[in-house]
């Protein structure tokens, strides 16, 4: 049996981008339905009102809510092989002697 080592990966969400929060789907779509580059004007409550009534809702739900891939967190964590935080490690060492060099040589 081969033993594997495991180190967690902390990256920024890549739906909310580590703000934590996206715009609710029937909000991005009340606004593609209604604004126009033409007419940029801001549809008035009973729009509002009428458009999420039609989709199930008493009143519209915030705009904004916790991000469904992150729970809100702004972040993912995962576990990784240590094997690729190495290669990470030596391609990022790689890169910067490169740099290194190109700067003594310029």
């Amino acid at each position: 049996m081969n033993v594997v080592y495991y180190v967690i990966k902390q990256e920024p969400c890549p739906t909310c981008l580590g703000n934590e929060t996206v715009i609710h789907p029937l909000w991005s779509a009340f606004w593609e339905f209604f604004y126009d580059d033409e007419n940029p004007d801001i549809p008035d409550v009973s729009d509002i009102d009428e458009w999420f009534t039609h989709h199930g809702y008493d009143y519209p739900p915030d705009e904004e809510i916790p991000c469904p891939e992150c729970d809100g967190a702004g972040f993912i964590r995962r576990e990784v092989e240590i094997s690729e935080v190495l290669q990470f490690i030596e391609d990022r060492l790689e890169n910067l002697e490169s740099y290194a060099m190109h700067e003594v040589n310029s």
